[in-house]
């Protein structure tokens, strides 16, 4: 980021998609004109857009209130996409896949500006924070990361101000064959090998798919049969022989891409 006036106050931070240009507290100093700057290939590139700030005193007292970075609109396709549903207490929920780099700012609005402190009811693993900016990092998401997170400022008035919400950390979907070790089975009987699909972190199956194999003696052709059920929208799941699909589906047994 560019700032036509240096200022020791600006906080900068690459984040997915986005530079996030903090400046807090903002002051009257801090009017200018804004550009985003990026480097491609060893190339600087300048946008085309500028901000222009014009910072005012205000009229009246500023109510001291937080608001997370998860509160801008401006910002929602950042952290959109990570918010399911509340829960029963009103703390919003946030879903993060496992490895994630997540980085918030609490601001709080008032005046004077206090700093803020992130408090969390977790080990606290791999988690960073800045009290002078409200910044909390976690560089990784892990199972151990799955908390209540609260940002809470004391006021002048000694009046606490906080905000929570809470983190679940999702696993990577895995898939396991049942039974894992190798089979022995004698020749013309039938074998089914189970594919179980997880996407919690308990490792509980959301489906399985089954492949049912009459074995036959030497010479004959196994007829492969892979029967796949419905999983959800996007998810495609069945069998590979030797590293080839199936030889054939059955036609009332086919996945449904969309789900029914």
């Amino acid at each position: 980021m560019l700032r036509t006036q240096p200022s020791d106050v600006v906080y900068s931070r690459q984040m997915p998609s986005a530079a996030i240009l903090l400046i807090h507290p903002l002051q009257r100093s801090d009017s200018g004109e804004y550009r985003c700057e990026a480097q491609l290939s060893g190339k600087r590139v300048l946008s085309e857009q500028k901000t222009v700030l014009n910072v005012t005193k205000p009229k009246e007292k500023v109510h001291a209130r937080l608001r997370f970075s998860s509160d801008d609109p401006e910002l929602s396709y950042i952290f959109g996409h990570l918010i399911t549903s509340p829960s029963t207490n009103g703390i919003q929920i946030w879903t993060v896949p496992v490895g994630l780099n997540l980085t918030l700012f609490c601001l709080y609005e008032g005046a004077p500006i206090v700093p803020t402190r992130w408090y969390f009811d977790g080990p606290g693993t791999g988690i960073r924070q800045d009290a002078n900016f409200g910044i909390l990092i976690i560089e990784s998401a892990s199972i151990q990361n799955e908390a209540t997170y609260t940002c809470s400022s004391q006021t002048h008035d000694d009046d606490a101000v906080s905000k929570s919400f809470k983190i679940k950390v999702q696993a990577q979907p895995k898939l396991r064959v049942i039974p894992s070790s190798v089979v022995q089975s004698s020749e013309g009987t039938d074998l089914v090998l189970g594919c179980k699909y997880s996407e919690s972190s308990e490792g509980f199956p959301l489906q399985t798919s089954l492949w049912n194999v009459p074995l036959m003696t030497s010479g004959q052709e196994s007829n492969h049969t892979s029967f796949r059920t419905k999983f959800a929208p996007g998810t495609d799941i069945g069998w590979l022989h030797n590293g080839k699909t199936s030889k054939r589906l059955v036609e009332s047994e086919k996945l449904q891409i969309g789900g029914r």
